[in-house]
């Protein structure tokens, strides 16, 4: 046996797997905080990624969808941007 741990037998990740499963392991948080919300889907689109899927658990789902559409995403498109239209 050589005495490593199981840990240190796993392929090492290069920078950006390491990153994307930072946010991966992090995308199941709940939050009420709309700041919160932009910043984590603006590191995901500066990963790359042009697609995400969202999802409400809870009621109230057609106020949800208005709240994210009026606060939410102006946020997500001025932080992309830097505030150009």
């Amino acid at each position: 046996m050589s005495g490593r741990s199981p840990a240190s037998n796993r392929p090492r990740l290069r920078p950006v797997e390491t990153q994307m499963l930072r946010l991966h392991q992090r995308a199941a948080q709940a939050s009420s905080d709309l700041g919160r919300h932009t910043a984590q889907l603006a590191a995901y689109a500066e990963l790359g990624f042009d697609e995400i899927a969202l999802h409400h658990v809870g009621q109230g789902q057609d106020d949800w969808i208005e709240i994210f559409g009026a606060k939410v995403l102006p946020q997500l498109r001025h932080a992309l941007t830097g505030g150009a239209r």
